[in-house]
């Protein structure tokens, strides 16, 4: 996990808003202590679900990008602040309907895959 944290003139700790995880990650630990974050990289690993994701409320971008998921969860469904989502290279992007329902569960997307809404 590669995150920083540092502490504030008046003493406080700033947690972290941006995290990444990397390197055989097979299920997702959800540190209630990082609630703030905003943006989460956790590519290339070997994550079957996102069961979880949900208590990140700010989250804003997530790259899933080259990990084992099969379907779009609740748990991400969730991210009602979520503009940026990466799913590239898991097999639910084998499913021909995969970006409408993206697209339609997450009407506050902004780009998937890199790619802005076809609507737009």
């Amino acid at each position: 996990m590669l995150f920083s944290t540092a502490a504030t003139t008046d003493g406080t700790l700033q947690l972290p808003t941006e995290v990444k995880v990397t390197g055989g990650l097979t299920s997702l630990w959800v540190p209630h202590y990082l609630p703030a974050v905003t943006k989460l990289d956790l590519s290339n690993n070997s994550l079957v679900s996102m069961q979880g994701a949900h208590v990140w409320v700010d989250l804003e971008e997530l790259n899933l990008e080259g990990n084992k998921l099969v379907a779009i969860e609740d748990d991400i469904v969730a991210l009602k602040h979520l503009k940026s989502l990466t799913l590239k290279g898991n097999p639910v992007c084998d499913q021909p309907s995969y970006p409408a329902f993206v697209w339609q569960a997450l009407p506050q997307l902004l780009q998937l895959d890199g790619a802005g809404c076809p609507s737009q």
